[in-house]
């Protein structure tokens, strides 16, 4: 018996989104790692008007490379969303050949602009990740945007998962500072409420 494997087949499995780096910065990593691997000294911190911190982002830029790169974590600190923009010189009016960097990397897009009539010329965008067709996103997805003319690659690496996770948590620690501000404020503990 003969058995015929089409390989387009295979080509079309989706590559899991949430194991995607971009230079090395994966999903979920901690403040702290990413500091000591990258060696980076700042850090903005995001707080609530209560003074609690409730994020933190990374900005840094490379002129010599013309590479932008911003990284946002929870107050969790853990990494939720990658912001990747360079110039590629050497891609200036090749936005396919760009495009086809992308594919070999991260595998075929759930949904892209690119069709054989319409992109002579064309900026391209494209999508990886179950939700690309939906908003809110709400599993992790790379979309990228690339600029025909100028080279421009952005790319957006995140998973809003992550964010929405770390703020039930940070919700619940307000809810719980707020228990025991009302057990200092009535002065009665636990025991004594009932």
């Amino acid at each position: 018996m003969l058995v015929v494997i089409d390989v387009s087949l295979f080509a079309q499995v989706p590559l899991k989104v949430y194991n995607f780096n971009i230079h090395g910065l994966q999903l979920s990593m901690e403040l702290d790692k990413v500091i000591k691997l990258y060696n980076i000294n700042n850090i903005n911190t995001n707080k609530d008007a209560r003074g609690h911190i409730i994020g933190y982002e990374v900005r840094k830029r490379i002129i010599q490379q013309k590479t932008v790169i911003v990284l946002n974590f929870t107050g969790e600190k853990r990494l939720y969303r990658i912001l990747h923009s360079k110039i590629y010189d050497k891609f200036k009016y090749h936005s396919k050949d760009l495009y086809g960097v992308l594919v070999t990397k991260y595998g075929r897009p759930w949904r892209d602009n690119i069709s054989a009539e319409t992109q002579k010329n064309k900026n391209i965008s494209a999508c990886w990740g179950s939700s690309c067709k939906k908003f809110p996103r709400v599993t992790p997805t790379l979309t990228a945007q690339i600029y025909h003319a100028s080279g421009r690659l952005k790319l957006m690496l995140s998973d809003n998962r992550i964010f929405n996770k770390d703020w039930k948590i940070y919700k619940q620690k307000l809810a719980g500072e707020g228990k025991v501000n009302e057990t200092v404020n009535t002065g009665k503990g636990k025991n004594e409420s009932k």
